[in-house]
């Protein structure tokens, strides 16, 4: 099978469903019990592109544009982790399903991490790609929440996009896979101004150390982190797998962070594998 980027000529479809942190755009596709899918800070659902023909043929996947990413409207000027798992529950309210396998990729894995902990009983099972929005240093969420104020008054100028893209994708796979690229710098684009400084000053927080969140995370968790990543995303993904219950960690080679893009066949299987092992 061919994993490639499908060209979008117009804006996706789906609907927008009010919740706590702001007006998410969401798409809804596939068959089976639903799987919920929530993407890295600076993308948005597109980085699924690759993935989504395949998972959606054993879930439905339930698409998720994240507050001031893609086609969500702006968010609150504060909030957090714990406001986007309340609205991931809210827009599964909406329609009509109760417990969900999650599947994030950096923000997104935060998030589910903290819908796990927050409402265990609404998550049945967790894929959890990369760590790298759980352990930056004060230093990087520094500079990366300044690279998001500059945005506010600027926009997604070449130097500051380059910059983004950098603690995104990484500079092989960029080098590589010039069609990851353009998906996140085309992600990137659509941030609006105002929604880039308000996610800058609320989602870049500090995060609880991973042997405190591991024990409270009861659901059946895949923590797959890619092997280019920094040394300390891999330390904190090996602590959190070794304080929850029911975690295993993959280490896919050749990935920076956004494994469904980068590496699309392997993050299939993954999911599917952890579908099967978890499946009731």
């Amino acid at each position: 099978m061919i994993y490639g980027v499908p060209e979008r000529d117009e804006p996706p479809s789906g609907r927008v469903v009010p919740t706590v942190v702001g007006r998410l755009h969401v798409r809804v596709t596939g068959q089976g019990p639903p799987a919920l899918l929530w993407h890295s800070l600076v993308t948005d659902s597109s980085v699924w592109q690759r993935v989504e023909p395949e998972l959606a043929r054993h879930r439905t996947l339930v698409l998720v544009d994240g507050p001031g990413h893609g086609a969500s409207g702006l968010p609150p000027r504060r909030f957090g982790t714990s406001d986007c798992a309340i609205a991931a529950l809210q827009i599964l309210d909406t329609l009509g399903y109760g417990t969900v396998d999650w599947v994030g990729t950096g923000w997104g894995a935060r998030v589910g991490l903290a819908a796990a902990v927050g409402s265990p009983d609404r998550i049945r099972s967790a894929v959890l790609f990369g760590a790298l929005d759980m352990w930056r240093p004060w230093w990087k969420r520094a500079a990366i929440r300044a690279a998001l104020s500059v945005h506010a008054v600027v926009g997604a100028v070449a130097p500051l996009a380059e910059f983004l893209m950098r603690s995104t994708l990484g500079d092989r796979r960029r080098r590589i896979d010039p069609e990851a690229a353009v998906t996140v710098s085309s992600a990137l684009r659509k941030i609006s101004r105002r929604g880039a400084s308000r996610v800058g000053m609320s989602e870049l927080q500090p995060v609880r150390p991973a042997d405190e969140v591991g024990p409270l995370v009861t659901a059946p968790a895949l923590v797959v982190v890619g092997e280019e990543s920094p040394r300390p995303a891999l330390a904190y993904a090996e602590r959190l797998v070794e304080a929850a219950p029911h975690a295993r960690l993959v280490i896919v080679e050749h990935v920076f962070e956004l494994v469904p893009l980068e590496e699309p066949e392997a993050a299939v299987e993954l999911v599917l594998e952890h579908w099967s092992r978890t499946a009731s």
